[in-house]
């Protein structure tokens, strides 16, 4: 069983996928807590202090890596056919009927940056700071994604997740989006 860290009062950074984190200064985030969502968790900061992972395909794509991570909590949200990720990783149950979850058995929301905003809300942050997130079809700061993320999917299902997250997380933590011409307009933004 995972013993979850407890980040009461912390400053969450997550770092996304988007273009705008190639090359992150890391140093920016000293003494914070990071969560990295998938290859932000490999190539930017592989020992944050959580990396964050949803789709079981890139498990898969990236098998051959995973051992580049030095994160201290390992999750993964949606189990793999026929592969199981190394010793160390914990599985959480995706929550896809609720917009946000409140237990560390299932996280909420439609991608990954969503379920990483759930997990540090439920761990206690106080604040959550998002890089990464321009939730536009402009790609990732990598090419090792196999699959192209469907345009519509951002408007759709992704802004609207995290917007919904943030509604009900109301007020109980900060939610700030730190990334650069984004198109998830949040109240709070730097």
């Amino acid at each position: 069983m995972t013993k979850f860290p407890d980040w009461s009062g912390r400053c969450v950074h997550v770092l996304g996928g988007g273009p705008s984190v190639a090359g992150f200064d890391v140093d920016l985030v000293s003494g914070d807590i990071v969560i990295a969502c998938n290859n932000a968790g490999l190539d930017i900061m592989p020992d944050a202090d959580c990396i964050l992972v949803m789709d079981a395909r890139w498990l898969q794509w990236n098998a051959d890596r995973l051992g580049e991570n030095r994160s201290p909590l390992k999750v993964y949200t949606q189990k793999p056919p026929r592969f199981e990720p190394p010793q160390g990783w914990t599985f959480i149950a995706r929550n896809d009927a609720d917009p946000l979850s409140h237990s560390l058995e299932s996280l909420s929301g439609a991608c990954s940056g969503a379920k990483a905003i759930n997990l540090a809300y439920l761990l206690g942050a106080s604040e959550i700071i998002l890089h990464g997130f321009e939730m536009k079809p402009v790609g990732n700061y990598h090419d090792d994604h196999k699959v192209e993320t469907h345009a519509h999917l951002f408007e759709s299902k992704f802004i609207p997740s995290i917007l919904d997250m943030v509604s009900a997380i109301d007020g109980r933590c900060k939610v700030v989006n730190a990334t650069p011409d984004s198109a998830l307009k949040l109240r709070e933004t730097v």
